[in-house]
This record gives C-alpha cells, sequence and structure tokens, in this order.
C-alpha cells in the first residue's frame, strides 16, 4: 500500500533519548538536546549456498541448501556537539557500563515529552560504545573554525520500533464470561514444519463458567491467525467449577483451578484442529493448597502456587505435581508468580507476602513487601534484583535489589481498583492490566500511561482487566481479557 506523503519521515523529525544504566524503574531516560542519529548497521551475516552434483548434466552443479552466517549485533552512529563543560558522552564510554538508546520520530507534538511525543520510537537495548572520536579540536584560521564535535558508533543487543496502539474488541461473539487468563503459545517459524507464523498468531483465553442449571463449563477460547477469527473448546473436565489461571506448557494447555484442586490439560495441535480430549489431573495437589496462579518455561518447568502458602513443581503435567512448599515459609494465599529462568522466581500474596527464590523452587526465601497488610495481586521479574508487584489496592511497587527496599511507582488511578497483571514483552516494553484499564511503558517501567496514547485511538471499555499477554516477537501487540457488567471482554491492541 503507498504510504502517504504526510507520512513520510524527515530526518530534522528525531530525536536522541539515553537511559543510562539501561531501562527500569528507577533509571530516567535522559534528552539529547546536541545530538542526532546517524547512519545505522545491521550485517544479518552472509548467505552461503549448500551445493550438490546436478542429476541431469555432468560438470553441472545446484543448489541444494543455503545457510547464513551469525548475524552481527545492531550498531547506530550518535554524533553530538560538543560543549565547553564535561562531556557526558565520554562520561559513557569511561563508565562502561550499557544503557539503551530511544530515537523518537515525530512532527506536532513537542520532542522533551518522553510517553507522548513521538509517534514512532526506535529503540537499541543494551548499547555500547564501540568508537569514540573527535574531527578536531582547533583551527589555524577562521576558514577552518567549526562546532566541536564528538562522533560515536554504539553497538546494542536487538533493534526494533515501537508505535501506538488501537485496542478492538475481538471474539465477541465468542465471549459470555469474564476473561481470567490470556496467553500467546506461538514461536516464529519460516514453515519449515509446514506453517509459518511471525511467534504472534496462537493465541488462547480462558474464560470463567456459567452457573446456574444447566451450568455450562469453561471455556477456552482459541485463535490460530493472531486474533482475527476465534473458535472455543469447553473445557468438560471442568464441569461449572470455575478456572483460575491458564498457560502453555511445552505442546499442551493447561488450566489450574482452586475450585476442584485440579489441573486441566489438552494438546494446543489439537485445539486448532478441533480435536482436543481435555484430561484432568489432581495428583500431588492438597485441599489446603488450592492452586490460584502457574507459570511455566516450557514442558518440563512448571510451578503453581496457591492458597496457605503451597508451592507445586512439575516436570511433566500430565503426572501430576509435587509440593516444594506446604506452607511452611508463609502461609498466606499466593496470587501470583513469575521468573526470569528456571533458578530465579518471584511470588506474591495476601498480607504483603513476597517470595523468592534462586535454586528453581527448592528453597523460598520470605521478603518484607513494599505495603503492610495489603494483598499482592501481581509481579513480574524484570531481573535477578529488580521486580514488580502490584496490589489490590491499586498501586505498583518496584525494588532494584531484591526487596531490601521498595519504591512506589505512580501512575494515572493508582490508588483504586487493583492490579490484576504485569507483563513485558520487552526489557523497554511493558503492559499492566489495573481496574478498567491498560496502560503501557516504553522505558522499563520509569513512567506507565494509559492505553490508547494518541488522541482519535480507542479502547475497549471493561469493569476490570484481569489478564495480559504480550509478544515477544512483536512488541506492539497485547491482548487484554476482562469483566464488564454482563459478559466478559477480549481486547487486541496492536
Amino acid at each position: 500500500m503507498p504510504t502517504k506523503r504526510s507520512q513520510l519521515f524527515l530526518t530534522s523529525q528525531s530525536r536522541i533519548w539515553i537511559i543510562p544504566n539501561r531501562a527500569g524503574p528507577g533509571n530516567a531516560p535522559e534528552y539529547q538536546s546536541y545530538a542526532r542519529g546517524g547512519a545505522f548497521n545491521w550485517n544479518q551475516g552472509g548467505i552461503n549456498p549448500v551445493r550438490v552434483p546436478s542429476d541431469e548434466q555432468f560438470g553441472k552443479f545446484i543448489v541444494a541448501a543455503v545457510t547464513q552466517d551469525q548475524a552481527d549485533l545492531p550498531q547506530l552512529n550518535i554524533e553530538w556537539r560538543s560543549t565547553r563543560q564535561r562531556s557526558e558522552v565520554l562520561a559513557l564510554l569511561r563508565g562502561g557500563c550499557p544503557f539503551d538508546v530511544q530515537v523518537h520520530i515525530g512532527t506536532c507534538r513537542s520532542p522533551l515529552d518522553f510517553d507522548f511525543g513521538g509517534e514512532k520510537v526506535i529503540i537499541l537495548e543494551g548499547g555500547r560504545l564501540d568508537t569514540y572520536g573527535i574531527p578536531d579540536l582547533g583551527a589555524f584560521d577562521k576558514d577552518q573554525e567549526a562546532p566541536g564535535q564528538e562522533n560515536t558508533q554504539v553497538t546494542g543487543e536487538d533493534w526494533y520500533e515501537v508505535l501506538p496502539i488501537v485496542g478492538n474488541e475481538v471474539a465477541a461473539s465468542e465471549v459470555i464470561n469474564p476473561i481470567v487468563a490470556v496467553s500467546i503459545c506461538d514461536s516464529r517459524t519460516c514453515g519449515e514444519c509446514g506453517v509459518s507464523s511471525n511467534g504472534c498468531q496462537i493465541i488462547l483465553a480462558v474464560a470463567q463458567s456459567t452457573g446456574g442449571s444447566p451450568g455450562l463449563s469453561a471455556q477456552l477460547l482459541i485463535s490460530e491467525d493472531g486474533g482475527a477469527t476465534w473458535d472455543n473448546s469447553l473445557i468438560t473436565t471442568l464441569g461449572v467449577s470455575d478456572p483460575s489461571d491458564g498457560t502453555c506448557v511445552g505442546t499442551n494447555y493447561v488450566v489450574i483451578s482452586a475450585a476442584d484442586d485440579s489441573l486441566h490439560y489438552a494438546a494446543i495441535a489439537d485445539l486448532l484442529s478441533g480435536e482436543e480430549e481435555w484430561e484432568e489431573v489432581t495428583t500431588g495437589f492438597v485441599g489446603a493448597g488450592s492452586p490460584n496462579a502457574i507459570f511455566s518455561l516450557g514442558r518440563v518447568f512448571t510451578w503453581i502456587v496457591g492458597d496457605g502458602g503451597y508451592i507445586y513443581f512439575s516436570s511433566d503435567i500430565t503426572s501430576g505435581v509435587d509440593v516444594l512448599s506446604a506452607g511452611g515459609v508463609t502461609a498466606e494465599n499466593l496470587n501470583d508468580i513469575h521468573g526470569i529462568d528456571r533458578l530465579n522466581l518471584l511470588a506474591v500474596g495476601a498480607n504483603n507476602v513476597v517470595l523468592n527464590s534462586e535454586n528453581g523452587g527448592q528453597t523460598w526465601a520470605l521478603v518484607e513487601g513494599p505495603a503492610a497488610g495489603v494483598a499482592l495481586t501481581a509481579c513480574w521479574m524484570l531481573s535477578e534484583t529488580e521486580w514488580f508487584v502490584g496490589t489490590a489496592g491499586g498501586e505498583l511497587y518496584y525494588t532494584v535489589n531484591q526487596g531490601r527496599t521498595w519504591t512506589q511507582k505512580a501512575f494515572t488511578g493508582q490508588g483504586s481498583g487493583s492490579v490484576n497483571d504485569i507483563k513485558f514483552a520487552t526489557p523497554n516494553v511493558g503492559y499492566m492490566a489495573h481496574a478498567g484499564n491498560v496502560l503501557r511503558t516504553k522505558n522499563g517501567g520509569y513512567s506507565w500511561y494509559r492505553l490508547p496514547e494518541s488522541e482519535g485511538l480507542t479502547w475497549p471499555a471493561a469493569t476490570s482487566y484481569n489478564a495480559l499477554a504480550a509478544c515477544e516477537d512483536d512488541q506492539n501487540l497485547v491482548f487484554a481479557g476482562g469483566t464488564r457488567a454482563t459478559d466478559g471482554v477480549l481486547v487486541k491492541g496492536a
């Protein structure tokens, strides 16, 4: 589709921001008024043919396959006007710490407005200065007089674009009850196994059951085209009990229920083909530790937290779970769990409970939480030391030192409703479900704002947004599920 001329990018419309020590809740972005972005390069690796002898002619060879060398890291040149004061660029170089670069591109808004000034944001994550130079430091006559300049090349770890997103309700005819969990169960593929995907095509959402007589089992809503069309599956083994949470576990989708102390699973491939058979597993669950939230890093690493401080682990959900902690660290009900890898985990719960494990859940440390007496409802680990937690009172807190100290993070609407979910797509871009709103951050949680972020864009109303799914392959895609007065709501933000 041809681009409108009014949408063409002019180089005068870009501005540079630096986030020292990388994006994070305590790291303020710094506007660089004396900087400009230069050339960008990202070598993706050489393309090499694999040839074999031709079956049709002697002396001839055909290309049977193609290999590609390892890609280089992305590189951005930045030029800086020098001043007679201390060089901040040289300080970055001598500091030696990675930083994030953001190029904000806009027209009608203020370049000084980090959240709303840019109509498009290009992010270079994990940047390091690998070259630094000054073209000229002096002049012999007036003809050689020129502004002082520092030239740098920044090599980073990743490079991507962030754009304003609009929310559209999806699966409106299929969603009849509140949504309690949303998952993206997909990975990027070029069709080697018969199906190509951008990594964000398979979306699964869990809806509550319908009470009364006769009741209707909880639903799993299913899309394999990025949310354009939807089907559904009744979780027949769950009956009319309500689900608590759900997530992808290897090739299966798993739904847990505190109402019947069990998990229920079906193969994702069968769900997509409409040939699913739901199985229920109760092995290992304890009545005093009814399951509330689930987190998985693949088929053999799954953790579940529940009432009474119970924490479970499973290396094979089809066989059941094992108890890691039977309420020995805390007896409070646990509401959420997240981890950055198979060793470092974070769990939160009622009465300000925060638990941390550094060995995959074999042992847990009770950490003093940020809000005495308040239920903690959501959590996210940015790193081993940086954590976010949300509260039932609608407040958001973060720590940069594993909970030794906490800081409250302000956002519009704080102090009412509940923070129900936190999901990050990248270290810079994250989403938060708070009451009837979805919020976004583009700087690792330093600032949050409600969606939509631009005038003229829309976001469907909800009584409460309960669950989010963000796609790591598309930072501009989020699915939000929630509750309305008489039914549920599922929104695609893109």
